[in-house]
């Protein structure tokens, strides 16, 4: 998508363009990345953000959110 839309993370417009193409609403997206400052700037435009350290703590994120 970044090709199509010259934007790339964490340009926090990416994630605004992402959003309204798929017709999702912010606080109801969960956002997962490696990156922190990826992670951040879906923070900023009001996602849910996860920042991905290995497959078990991403578990317990989600499950914590009710998403497992």
């Amino acid at each position: 998508m970044s090709g199509q839309v010259g934007l790339t993370k964490p340009d926090p417009e990416i994630y605004r363009v992402s959003l309204r193409r798929f017709g999702l609403a912010a606080e109801s997206t969960v956002f997962v990345d490696d990156r922190q400052n990826n992670v951040d700037a879906s923070i900023e435009v009001g996602m849910t953000g996860l920042l991905f350290t290995d497959a078990a703590r991403l578990r317990t994120d989600l499950t914590e959110l009710g998403l497992l």
